[in-house]
Protein backbone atom coordinates (compact mmCIF):
# COMPACT_ATOMS: atom_id res chain seq x y z
CA UNK A 1 0.00 0.00 0.00
CA UNK A 2 1.45 3.34 -1.07
CA UNK A 3 2.10 6.13 1.41
CA UNK A 4 -0.13 9.17 0.92
CA UNK A 5 1.36 12.50 -0.05
CA UNK A 6 -0.80 15.62 0.19
CA UNK A 7 -0.34 18.72 -1.95
CA UNK A 8 -2.15 21.93 -0.94
CA UNK A 9 -2.74 24.78 -3.38
CA UNK A 10 -4.07 28.26 -2.57
CA UNK A 11 -5.55 29.94 -5.66
CA UNK A 12 -6.29 33.65 -5.74
CA UNK A 13 -8.33 33.74 -8.91
CA UNK A 14 -9.06 37.44 -8.55
CA UNK A 15 -8.43 40.30 -6.13
CA UNK A 16 -11.63 42.22 -6.89
CA UNK A 17 -14.19 42.18 -4.09
CA UNK A 18 -17.66 43.44 -3.20
CA UNK A 19 -16.25 44.49 0.22
CA UNK A 20 -13.21 46.52 1.21
CA UNK A 21 -12.52 45.35 4.77
CA UNK A 22 -10.38 47.54 6.96
CA UNK A 23 -8.00 44.65 7.74
CA UNK A 24 -7.82 43.11 4.25
CA UNK A 25 -4.18 42.18 3.61
CA UNK A 26 -4.48 41.41 -0.11
CA UNK A 27 -3.84 45.04 -1.02
CA UNK A 28 -4.68 46.09 -4.59
CA UNK A 29 -8.27 45.04 -5.30
CA UNK A 30 -7.88 46.14 -8.93
CA UNK A 31 -5.07 43.71 -9.70
CA UNK A 32 -5.66 41.76 -12.91
CA UNK A 33 -7.42 38.43 -12.43
CA UNK A 34 -6.54 34.99 -13.75
CA UNK A 35 -8.65 33.89 -16.72
CA UNK A 36 -10.38 30.52 -16.67
CA UNK A 37 -7.80 29.17 -19.11
CA UNK A 38 -4.92 30.42 -16.95
CA UNK A 39 -6.45 28.87 -13.81
CA UNK A 40 -6.84 25.43 -15.38
CA UNK A 41 -3.38 25.54 -16.97
CA UNK A 42 -1.72 26.51 -13.66
CA UNK A 43 -3.51 23.81 -11.67
CA UNK A 44 -2.70 21.14 -14.25
CA UNK A 45 0.93 22.30 -14.28
CA UNK A 46 1.27 21.97 -10.50
CA UNK A 47 -0.49 18.61 -10.34
CA UNK A 48 1.85 17.28 -13.02
CA UNK A 49 4.91 18.84 -11.36
CA UNK A 50 4.23 17.23 -7.98
CA UNK A 51 2.93 13.90 -9.24
CA UNK A 52 4.98 11.03 -7.85
CA UNK A 53 4.08 7.44 -8.76
CA UNK A 54 5.79 6.23 -5.58
CA UNK A 55 3.02 7.83 -3.51
CA UNK A 56 -0.75 7.92 -3.45
CA UNK A 57 -1.17 11.58 -4.30
CA UNK A 58 -3.94 13.73 -2.78
CA UNK A 59 -4.48 17.28 -4.02
CA UNK A 60 -6.32 19.94 -2.02
CA UNK A 61 -7.42 23.30 -3.44
CA UNK A 62 -8.64 26.42 -1.67
CA UNK A 63 -10.00 29.28 -3.78
CA UNK A 64 -9.75 32.70 -2.16
CA UNK A 65 -9.53 36.33 -3.20
CA UNK A 66 -10.74 39.01 -3.30
CA UNK A 67 -14.18 37.47 -3.62
CA UNK A 68 -14.32 34.64 -6.12
CA UNK A 69 -18.12 34.50 -6.22
CA UNK A 70 -18.48 37.96 -7.84
CA UNK A 71 -16.90 36.62 -11.02
CA UNK A 72 -19.49 35.99 -13.73
CA UNK A 73 -17.65 32.81 -14.69
CA UNK A 74 -17.13 31.45 -11.15
CA UNK A 75 -19.50 28.50 -11.61
CA UNK A 76 -18.02 27.66 -15.00
CA UNK A 77 -14.53 27.68 -13.45
CA UNK A 78 -15.67 25.44 -10.59
CA UNK A 79 -17.27 23.00 -13.01
CA UNK A 80 -13.99 22.68 -14.93
CA UNK A 81 -11.78 22.53 -11.82
CA UNK A 82 -14.02 19.80 -10.38
CA UNK A 83 -13.02 17.59 -13.32
CA UNK A 84 -9.43 17.64 -12.09
CA UNK A 85 -8.25 15.14 -9.53
CA UNK A 86 -8.68 17.20 -6.35
CA UNK A 87 -9.60 15.34 -3.17
CA UNK A 88 -11.10 18.51 -1.67
CA UNK A 89 -11.99 21.90 -3.15
CA UNK A 90 -12.82 24.59 -0.60
CA UNK A 91 -13.73 28.25 -0.84
CA UNK A 92 -13.01 31.37 1.25
CA UNK A 93 -15.89 33.83 0.84
CA UNK A 94 -17.83 36.61 2.53
CA UNK A 95 -20.99 34.61 1.83
CA UNK A 96 -23.04 37.46 0.40
CA UNK A 97 -23.84 35.83 -2.95
CA UNK A 98 -24.89 32.64 -1.19
CA UNK A 99 -28.01 34.54 -0.11
CA UNK A 100 -29.28 33.53 -3.57
CA UNK A 101 -30.56 29.98 -3.01
CA UNK A 102 -30.01 28.79 -6.56
CA UNK A 103 -26.46 30.13 -6.52
CA UNK A 104 -25.70 28.41 -3.20
CA UNK A 105 -27.17 25.13 -4.45
CA UNK A 106 -25.04 25.30 -7.60
CA UNK A 107 -21.88 25.03 -5.48
CA UNK A 108 -22.92 21.67 -4.02
CA UNK A 109 -21.38 19.34 -6.61
CA UNK A 110 -17.94 20.98 -6.44
CA UNK A 111 -17.25 22.46 -3.00
CA UNK A 112 -16.40 20.35 0.06
CA UNK A 113 -15.87 23.20 2.52
CA UNK A 114 -16.56 26.92 2.93
CA UNK A 115 -14.70 29.36 5.17
CA UNK A 116 -16.98 32.36 5.49
CA UNK A 117 -15.98 35.74 6.90
CA UNK A 118 -17.79 36.56 10.14
CA UNK A 119 -16.56 39.99 11.20
CA UNK A 120 -19.36 41.11 13.47
CA UNK A 121 -22.52 40.25 15.38
CA UNK A 122 -24.46 43.34 14.30
CA UNK A 123 -25.14 45.27 11.06
CA UNK A 124 -23.58 48.55 12.23
CA UNK A 125 -20.17 47.10 13.07
CA UNK A 126 -20.32 44.87 9.99
CA UNK A 127 -20.75 47.95 7.81
CA UNK A 128 -17.86 49.77 9.48
CA UNK A 129 -15.52 46.79 9.04
CA UNK A 130 -16.48 45.80 5.49
CA UNK A 131 -17.20 49.38 4.36
CA UNK A 132 -20.30 48.00 2.71
CA UNK A 133 -23.43 49.18 4.44
CA UNK A 134 -26.21 46.78 3.50
CA UNK A 135 -24.74 43.28 3.29
CA UNK A 136 -25.08 41.96 6.85
CA UNK A 137 -28.49 40.36 6.36
CA UNK A 138 -27.43 38.89 3.02
CA UNK A 139 -24.29 37.39 4.54
CA UNK A 140 -26.34 35.82 7.36
CA UNK A 141 -28.85 34.44 4.86
CA UNK A 142 -25.95 33.13 2.80
CA UNK A 143 -24.66 31.17 5.79
CA UNK A 144 -28.15 29.78 6.43
CA UNK A 145 -28.35 28.64 2.82
CA UNK A 146 -24.93 26.98 2.99
CA UNK A 147 -25.96 25.06 6.09
CA UNK A 148 -29.34 24.18 4.57
CA UNK A 149 -27.58 22.59 1.60
CA UNK A 150 -25.14 20.78 3.91
CA UNK A 151 -22.06 22.72 2.84
CA UNK A 152 -19.45 22.34 5.63
CA UNK A 153 -19.08 25.86 7.04
CA UNK A 154 -16.25 27.37 9.08
CA UNK A 155 -16.72 30.93 10.31
CA UNK A 156 -13.62 33.14 10.18
CA UNK A 157 -13.46 36.16 12.48
CA UNK A 158 -10.52 38.53 12.10
CA UNK A 159 -10.19 40.11 15.54
CA UNK A 160 -9.75 43.87 15.31
CA UNK A 161 -10.29 47.10 17.20
CA UNK A 162 -13.93 47.38 16.16
CA UNK A 163 -15.05 43.86 17.07
CA UNK A 164 -12.88 42.43 19.88
CA UNK A 165 -15.39 43.49 22.56
CA UNK A 166 -18.08 41.70 20.54
CA UNK A 167 -16.41 38.30 20.67
CA UNK A 168 -18.96 36.79 23.11
CA UNK A 169 -21.83 38.14 20.96
CA UNK A 170 -20.14 36.78 17.83
CA UNK A 171 -19.89 33.39 19.56
CA UNK A 172 -23.61 33.50 20.45
CA UNK A 173 -24.49 34.37 16.85
CA UNK A 174 -22.34 31.47 15.58
CA UNK A 175 -24.14 29.11 17.97
CA UNK A 176 -27.58 30.40 17.00
CA UNK A 177 -26.86 29.85 13.32
CA UNK A 178 -25.66 26.31 13.92
CA UNK A 179 -22.16 26.83 12.50
CA UNK A 180 -20.10 23.82 13.66
CA UNK A 181 -16.60 25.31 13.37
CA UNK A 182 -15.26 28.76 14.28
CA UNK A 183 -11.84 30.20 13.47
CA UNK A 184 -10.37 33.38 14.96
CA UNK A 185 -7.32 35.23 13.66
CA UNK A 186 -5.55 38.52 14.19
CA UNK A 187 -5.02 40.87 11.23
CA UNK A 188 -1.87 40.60 9.11
CA UNK A 189 -0.05 43.97 8.93
CA UNK A 190 -0.34 44.39 5.18
CA UNK A 191 -2.71 45.82 2.58
CA UNK A 192 -5.44 48.01 4.09
CA UNK A 193 -4.13 47.52 7.61
CA UNK A 194 -0.87 49.22 6.67
CA UNK A 195 -2.81 52.40 5.99
CA UNK A 196 -5.01 52.31 9.08
CA UNK A 197 -3.23 50.25 11.72
CA UNK A 198 -4.30 52.55 14.54
CA UNK A 199 -7.95 51.92 13.61
CA UNK A 200 -7.58 48.16 13.14
CA UNK A 201 -5.18 46.78 15.75
CA UNK A 202 -6.78 45.92 19.12
CA UNK A 203 -5.21 47.76 22.09
CA UNK A 204 -3.36 44.69 23.39
CA UNK A 205 -3.32 40.90 23.41
CA UNK A 206 -4.53 40.93 27.03
CA UNK A 207 -7.51 43.13 26.12
CA UNK A 208 -8.57 40.66 23.44
CA UNK A 209 -8.11 37.72 25.82
CA UNK A 210 -10.61 39.19 28.28
CA UNK A 211 -13.34 38.87 25.65
CA UNK A 212 -12.06 35.76 23.91
CA UNK A 213 -12.22 33.59 27.04
CA UNK A 214 -16.01 33.99 27.55
CA UNK A 215 -16.54 33.60 23.78
CA UNK A 216 -14.55 30.38 23.87
CA UNK A 217 -16.65 29.09 26.77
CA UNK A 218 -19.90 29.84 24.91
CA UNK A 219 -18.70 27.91 21.87
CA UNK A 220 -17.49 24.93 23.88
CA UNK A 221 -20.69 24.75 25.93
CA UNK A 222 -22.61 24.34 22.66
CA UNK A 223 -20.27 21.86 21.01
CA UNK A 224 -18.73 24.27 18.51
CA UNK A 225 -15.14 23.44 17.60
CA UNK A 226 -12.92 26.53 17.63
CA UNK A 227 -9.36 27.29 16.62
CA UNK A 228 -6.86 30.13 16.56
CA UNK A 229 -4.43 29.40 13.74
CA UNK A 230 -1.16 30.94 14.89
CA UNK A 231 -0.45 32.89 11.75
CA UNK A 232 2.36 35.17 10.69
CA UNK A 233 3.21 38.29 12.71
CA UNK A 234 1.69 36.99 15.96
CA UNK A 235 3.96 34.52 17.79
CA UNK A 236 2.54 31.62 19.76
CA UNK A 237 3.62 33.21 23.03
CA UNK A 238 1.02 35.94 22.53
CA UNK A 239 -1.72 33.45 23.33
CA UNK A 240 -0.45 32.36 26.75
CA UNK A 241 -3.36 32.81 29.14
CA UNK A 242 -6.02 32.50 26.45
CA UNK A 243 -7.28 29.25 27.88
CA UNK A 244 -4.54 26.88 28.96
CA UNK A 245 -4.51 25.11 25.60
CA UNK A 246 -0.89 25.69 24.60
CA UNK A 247 0.28 23.52 21.72
CA UNK A 248 3.66 21.97 22.45
CA UNK A 249 4.84 21.33 18.93
CA UNK A 250 4.19 23.45 15.85
CA UNK A 251 6.36 21.49 13.45
CA UNK A 252 3.40 19.96 11.62
CA UNK A 253 1.77 23.41 11.32
CA UNK A 254 5.01 24.91 10.09
CA UNK A 255 5.45 22.19 7.51
CA UNK A 256 1.87 22.69 6.30
CA UNK A 257 2.26 26.45 5.99
CA UNK A 258 5.58 26.01 4.19
CA UNK A 259 4.05 23.68 1.62
CA UNK A 260 0.82 25.41 0.65
CA UNK A 261 1.64 26.36 -2.91
CA UNK A 262 0.35 29.76 -3.94
CA UNK A 263 -0.88 30.87 -7.37
CA UNK A 264 -2.11 34.30 -8.44
CA UNK A 265 -1.62 36.63 -11.40
CA UNK A 266 1.96 37.39 -10.29
CA UNK A 267 2.93 33.82 -9.32
CA UNK A 268 2.22 31.38 -12.13
CA UNK A 269 3.62 28.09 -13.38
CA UNK A 270 7.31 27.83 -12.44
CA UNK A 271 7.02 31.19 -10.65
CA UNK A 272 4.48 29.87 -8.13
CA UNK A 273 5.45 30.44 -4.50
CA UNK A 274 4.28 29.32 -1.05
CA UNK A 275 1.65 30.81 1.21
CA UNK A 276 4.38 31.39 3.80
CA UNK A 277 6.40 33.57 1.43
CA UNK A 278 3.30 35.60 0.57
CA UNK A 279 2.10 36.09 4.14
CA UNK A 280 5.56 36.33 5.72
CA UNK A 281 7.78 38.49 3.49
CA UNK A 282 11.47 38.94 4.21
CA UNK A 283 10.82 42.07 6.26
CA UNK A 284 9.12 40.00 8.95
CA UNK A 285 12.04 37.63 9.19
CA UNK A 286 14.31 40.46 10.35
CA UNK A 287 11.99 41.28 13.22
CA UNK A 288 11.86 40.53 16.92
CA UNK A 289 12.56 36.83 17.04
CA UNK A 290 13.65 35.70 20.49
CA UNK A 291 15.33 32.48 19.32
CA UNK A 292 14.56 30.47 22.45
CA UNK A 293 10.93 29.40 21.97
CA UNK A 294 9.94 25.88 22.93
CA UNK A 295 6.37 26.37 21.69
CA UNK A 296 7.06 27.07 18.05
CA UNK A 297 10.50 26.16 16.72
CA UNK A 298 9.78 27.83 13.37
CA UNK A 299 8.49 31.12 14.83
CA UNK A 300 9.51 34.14 12.76
CA UNK A 301 8.97 36.57 15.61
CA UNK A 302 6.85 39.72 15.74
CA UNK A 303 6.12 41.56 12.52
CA UNK A 304 8.50 44.48 12.17
CA UNK A 305 5.57 46.93 12.13
CA UNK A 306 4.44 45.66 15.53
CA UNK A 307 7.82 46.03 17.18
CA UNK A 308 7.49 48.59 19.94
CA UNK A 309 3.69 48.58 19.82
CA UNK A 310 2.45 48.62 23.45
CA UNK A 311 0.58 45.42 24.23
CA UNK A 312 2.39 43.42 21.54
CA UNK A 313 5.75 42.78 23.18
CA UNK A 314 7.29 39.38 22.47
CA UNK A 315 7.13 37.03 25.46
CA UNK A 316 9.79 34.35 25.09
CA UNK A 317 8.57 30.93 26.17
CA UNK A 318 11.43 28.81 27.45
CA UNK A 319 11.12 25.55 29.35
CA UNK A 320 10.85 27.37 32.70
CA UNK A 321 7.96 29.55 31.50
CA UNK A 322 6.15 26.54 30.12
CA UNK A 323 6.68 24.59 33.35
CA UNK A 324 5.33 27.47 35.48
CA UNK A 325 2.26 27.82 33.29
CA UNK A 326 1.32 24.16 33.34
CA UNK A 327 2.20 23.73 37.01
CA UNK A 328 -0.17 26.56 37.96
CA UNK A 329 -2.84 25.07 35.68
CA UNK A 330 -2.54 21.55 37.10
CA UNK A 331 -2.53 22.88 40.68
CA UNK A 332 -6.02 24.34 40.23
CA UNK A 333 -9.13 22.52 41.45
CA UNK A 334 -10.82 20.51 38.71
CA UNK A 335 -13.58 23.12 38.43
CA UNK A 336 -10.99 25.82 37.80
CA UNK A 337 -9.31 23.74 35.12
CA UNK A 338 -12.63 23.35 33.35
CA UNK A 339 -12.98 27.12 33.31
CA UNK A 340 -9.63 27.37 31.55
CA UNK A 341 -10.03 24.40 29.25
Amino acid sequence: MKEKKRIFIELKANYSCNHNCIYCWTGDLNKKHLTQEMILANLQYLMKKFDNPSYEMEYYLRISGGEFTIRKDCLDILQEVARLNFSVISLHTNGVRFAEKDFAKAFLPSIRGVMVSFPSADPHTYARITRKGDDFSRAIQGIKNMLKFDLPVVSNTVINKLNYRQLPDIARRIVSLGIPYASFTLPVPDGNMLEMMADVLPPSIEAVGQYFLPAKKILENHGVYWEIPKGPSFPSCFYLGWGGDIPLDYRSWCDFFEHVYFVDIDHQFENHTTLKDIAMPDGIKDSGRCGCCVLNPCCEGVHKLLLGQPGYEIRPVNAETLYRHFFSFLSMPASGQKEII
